[in-house]
Parts: C-alpha cells; structure tokens; sequence
C-alpha cells in the first residue's frame, strides 16, 4: 500500500495589495479636505502677516543700581538716619525704588526728553489708518518740533509734513491740502505757538512724510512711569534692578539713563539738604 504525504503550500494573498490600498485611502480622504487646508493656510499667514505689520517688537533694557547704605556707618547711625527713621536696609531701599518710579522724577524726564512729542517716518502718504506701519524715529527725526506757547488741549493733537529740502517743508491739512512753510518760523495752530527745526539728516528724508503726534505730557508721564519696572536683585542686597520697555531701543536706554542720572542727582540735593 502506497502512502503518500499530503503537501502544503503556503500562500500570503494580498497583502502588497492592501498595504497600497490603505495608503492610497488614508491620502484619498485627507485630499477630499484640501480647501480646508488651503484656507486654514491662507487664514494664518494673513494673521501673521497683520501682526508682524501692526505689532511692532517691544525692547527691553536693564540696568542694576547698587544702594549705598549708609546707616551701616557709626556716624550716620548716630544722628541724621536715626532722626528720620531709616535704621533699617529693606526701609532704605523700598523708600529708593518708591522715588526711581516717582511722578516728580519722571516728570522731568519726560519734560527733558520732550517724550511728550513722537516722531514717525513714513515713505508714502500718512494716513491715520496705515499710521501703524510708520517708523517711529526718535532721535533720527529729521527735524524737531518746538512748542512756542501752549493755548490749549495737546491731547491727541499733531503736525503732519513732507519734506522738500533743508529750508521748507509742507504742511499736509485735512484734505490733502499741503501748504509750503519754512523751518525755524512760527506758526499757529489750535493748541498753540510751534516751529520745525530742521535737523543734520534732513536731506535723507527729502520727499518723505514725518507726522509729529503730540500728547499730555502729565499722561505720557504715567505711560512712562507703567513701562519702568523696579525690583531687588535679591532680598539681602542693596542694589536694585531697573528695566524699561519701549518699541524705540534709543528711547529706552535714554529713559533708563535719566532715570538714574536723576535719580542720582535728586539723591545728592536730599542729602546735603539733610
């Protein structure tokens, strides 16, 4: 009796297939949404696109301030600091970061800077609208506007020029209207006296719009006071940290600068008054 083994043989059916079916699906269906894609796409690069545009970046400057303690001397101890009160470090220089953010300090600083007045430079024609896509100028301002007498509100006021060449500007009026004018004379408007004077750069910006915002200076002196930050280096230490926050990185470093310029300056006259 012949006896004969059964084969077997193992085949694997359609499993290439199937991967390839598989991809072909999951491609398919994400295919089938491509306008969502698209517009989600379009949608963020918009956004990004305003925001870069509307959004200016923000500087931050710091600087440390180190705090003479001087009631750790047997001399001061004695007498003037005993008789005040201030014995103690912490009261010493809690009382000082009080004073570097302190309206009468600031004040003056905003007086001296006449950060009061914002210079913006644009290449084309200023409007209130695209007024965020100018360049605030600062120091490179090419000219400088001089209040003569104030006869009324500045809040929200502003000169709108182009200019022509070293000696004449226009005034761009409501309308469009641009009247020729020359540097360094006076001219009247609803808030007051005021004149340009051109600066050293004033031939680089020969054709361009410069718009002079004009503020209260007892309003940009709280703006100013909101974008110090003071605090401690550390709890056991007499020295202070300073930091100032503007889109104009000259700006901040010379509110820095004067805040401690002043601060300094205001310190000495209390003292020797003491």
């Amino acid at each position: 009796m012949n006896t004969q083994q059964a084969q077997f043989t193992t085949y694997i059916i359609g499993e290439s297939k199937s991967k390839n079916d598989d991809w072909k699906i999951t491609v398919k269906k994400y295919l089938f949404h491509w306008p969502l894609f698209l517009i989600a796409l379009i949608f963020t690069l918009s956004v990004a696109f305003v925001y870069l545009k509307r959004f200016k970046p923000v500087y931050e400057i710091k600087a440390t301030l180190i705090i003479k303690d001087n009631s750790k001397t047997p001399e001061a101890r004695s007498n003037v600091l005993d008789e005040i009160g201030i014995t103690n470090s912490s009261e010493l220089i809690e009382n000082e970061m009080k004073v570097l953010k302190s309206r009468q300090l600031i004040s003056k600083i905003v007086d001296d800077l006449q950060l009061w007045t914002t210079y913006y430079r644009k290449d084309g024609l200023f409007t209130e609208k695209d007024g965020f896509n100018a360049k605030d100028v600062y120091k490179d301002s090419p000219v400088k506007f001089v209040l003569l007498k104030r006869t009324g509100d500045l809040e929200n006021q502003g000169v709108k020029v182009k200019i022509i060449d070293s000696r004449s500007f226009g005034l761009v009026l409501k309308g469009g209207k641009v009247k020729t004018l020359s540097f360094n004379d006076s001219y009247t408007d609803k808030f007051g006296v005021w004149k340009l004077v051109p600066n050293k750069n004033i031939l680089q910006s020969k054709d361009k719009i410069v718009y002079i915002g004009i503020t209260e200076p007892a309003i940009r002196t709280l703006e100013v006071q909101q974008s110090i930050e003071v605090s401690l280096s550390s709890k056991l230490g007499t020295s202070i940290d300073l930091a100032v926050s503007d889109v104009n990185e000259k700006r901040g470093k010379d509110i820095l600068n004067a805040v401690i310029a002043n601060y300094y300056e205001s310190s000495t006259t209390e003292k020797n008054r003491e």
